[in-house]
């Protein structure tokens, strides 16, 4: 079985943290444009609980083949 790679949480998180500083500056440069990018937070956050939920299923794949619990939060 192919072996889960533990930094990809990690790596989600950081680039969900990047985009939301971004994001956020852009609001507040051009308010114009407020509401679709407050839009485009809102799916962010979606996208990122998603993530959270297929590292979840992961673990409890690992679980089911092998019996032990692995921590990829």
């Amino acid at each position: 079985m192919k072996r889960i790679n533990d930094s990809a949480p990690t790596k989600v998180d950081a680039l969900y943290k990047q985009i939301w500083r971004e994001l956020f500056s852009l609001m507040l440069e051009d308010r114009k444009r407020f509401h679709s990018r407050c839009s485009l937070a809102s799916l962010l956050d979606f996208l990122e609980r998603i993530a959270d939920h297929a590292t979840n299923i992961g673990e409890s794949v690992v679980y089911l083949v092998t019996g032990r619990r692995p921590d990829l939060n």
